[in-house]
This record gives structure tokens, C-alpha cells and sequence, in this order.
């Protein structure tokens, strides 16, 4: 067995026990990142009267623990009966809107996701102990664009704004379908509030990676491409949206086949 495929099978039960509950210190890692060519997606399906969503949350944190940055959660609120609490309340439009596009809100079931808004075992929308699987079969593609980001919120004088600038630069560098558009989505860390935790109801729960909004519109926007090429754009984006603490918020990139909705690529920036 050569030296990619030893990798590779590390890597695979690294993130086959991601969830367990294994002690800091005798948790397997590996220096050589040579192989996790694609940032994956993972999308958590989520809702603050769900009991095992918080399990969910934590496969996240543990595959992020082990392979870092390539794994970027993003977790969804959509409105159902999961997420009616009277008195705290993270519904988000565009969350509800994605599930409807790959599954049945009326029969839905969490906790539950996607990665990169891939089939795997041919079913969009997977449970998720699946996760870990699933991305691992994602990790390893190669990437052919590229895509990195700037945020920043805008001052007047010495007081910052409700406006943020955004720059997004794609580099190309092989060849890609015609058919690709850019999403761009605003999320928040550290928002502390209700959670049915394991059949335990707790109001000192911390939810991050909170998708508040598609910046963009929620399939984004077309672009051109070609190979080894590269295009750079720069947005301003203001939300009237007071409760969201900007300074908690990051942008996450969607790089996507416009036609299936598949993830090509990704890339994260926090709000500075």
C-alpha cells in the first residue's frame, strides 16, 4: 500500500470516529494534509426542540477538530415544529427554502443533512451519522476553482456600521462547467439561547455556524470562468437585523454546478 492510500485510510478512520468520544490526547492525527484537496460542506438540518440535534452539532465540531478548516458546518433552522419556541427563535427563510429543495418539509426528519448539496447513497438529504462517510468520499476530489474572501465591516468616523464589504476572488485552475454561480451566506457563532439537549431543556446552550441569510439570493449569482483564470468582486451587504452580532458573523462561499446545486468548492472569511 503506498503512501496516499495509508493517508487516505487514516484519514478515513479519523473521521469515521470523529463522533465517538475519544480523550483529546490519544486522538489519531496526521501532519499530512496533502490529501484533503476540497473544502466540504457540511449542512446541519437543525432545530432548538430537537432532541439528538445537539449530537449532531458536536460530529461537526469533531470533524473540524480533525481535519481544520476543510470542513466548513453550517447549521439551518428551518421552520417547522422543531423550531416554534415561543421565546427563542432562529427560523431562517433561506433554511426552509433549501430543505424544500431537496426534501419534504412535512415529513421532516432531524437531525438530518447535506454535504456540499450532494447525493450520497443516492438520497440528497441523510442522517446524520451518515456525515462522517460522506465526507469523507469529498474530501479527497481535486478542486478545479478556488475561491478566498474578505469581510469587513464598513466605520463612519470611528463607529462601525450595519454595512459590511465583501470580496470575493475565484481562481480557476482547470476547466469547469459554464453553468457556475457563487453564494454567498452570512452566519453567526456564540448565540446563546434554548436548546432541548438530549431530552434536558436548557437556555444556556450555544448554537453556532447559524445560517442568518443568503446574502446573494439563495441559488447566488452566475459567473464566467475559464481555466487559469481568475475574477474578483466586491459587494456591500447591510441587514437592518439588530440582534445579529456582526462581530460573531462570518461569510461562507458557495462555489456551485447551477444546474445539479452540487458544491464545487468553498471558502470562509470572518467578519473583521
Amino acid at each position: 500500500m503506498n503512501k496516499t492510500n495509508i493517508f487516505i485510510t487514516v484519514l478515513a478512520t479519523i473521521i469515521l470516529l470523529a463522533c465517538d468520544e475519544i480523550p483529546a490526547g490519544k486522538r489519531t492525527t496526521n501532519t499530512d494534509s496533502s490529501a484533503f484537496k476540497k473544502p466540504v460542506v457540511v449542512v446541519d438540518f437543525t432545530g432548538v426542540d430537537c432532541t439528538n440535534c445537539p449530537k449532531a452539532a458536536d460530529n461537526i465540531k469533531s470533524m473540524h477538530e480533525q481535519v481544520g478548516d476543510k470542513i466548513i458546518g453550517v447549521a439551518m433552522y428551518p421552520d417547522c415544529s422543531f423550531n416554534h419556541h415561543s421565546s427563542f427563535d432562529l427560523k431562517c427563510p433561506e433554511a426552509t427554502e433549501y430543505y424544500k429543495a431537496f426534501g419534504d418539509i412535512s415529513k421532516i426528519v432531524l437531525p438530518s443533512g447535506m454535504v456540499d448539496f450532494a447525493n450520497y447513497n443516492n438520497q440528497p438529504i441523510i442522517d446524520y451519522t451518515l456525515w462522517n462517510s460522506a465526507v469523507l468520499q469529498r474530501i479527497t476530489l481535486d478542486v478545479p476553482i478556488e475561491v478566498s474572501l474578505n469581510a469587513s465591516i464598513i466605520k463612519e468616523g470611528d463607529n462601525p456600521t450595519r454595512k459590511i464589504e465583501i470580496t470575493s476572488k475565484i481562481t480557476t485552475k482547470s476547466a469547469v462547467s459554464d453553468n457556475t454561480a457563487l453564494i454567498l451566506w452570512l452566519i453567526e457563532d456564540g448565540i446563546v439561547g434554548y436548546q432541548n439537549d438530549g431530552g434536558n431543556p436548557r437556555n444556556d446552550y450555544t448554537h453556532n455556524h447559524v445560517l442568518r441569510t443568503a446574502i446573494n439570493g439563495l441559488w447566488g449569482e452566475n459567473f464566467s470562468v475559464s481555466p487559469a483564470g481568475m475574477s474578483e468582486k466586491s459587494i456591500i451587504y447591510e441587514t437592518k437585523e439588530n440582534k445579529w452580532k456582526l462581530e460573531n458573523c462570518s461569510v461562507v462561499g458557495l462555489v456551485i454546478n447551477a444546474a445539479t446545486k452540487e458544491i464545487i468548492t468553498a471558502g470562509k472569511a470572518k467578519i473583521s
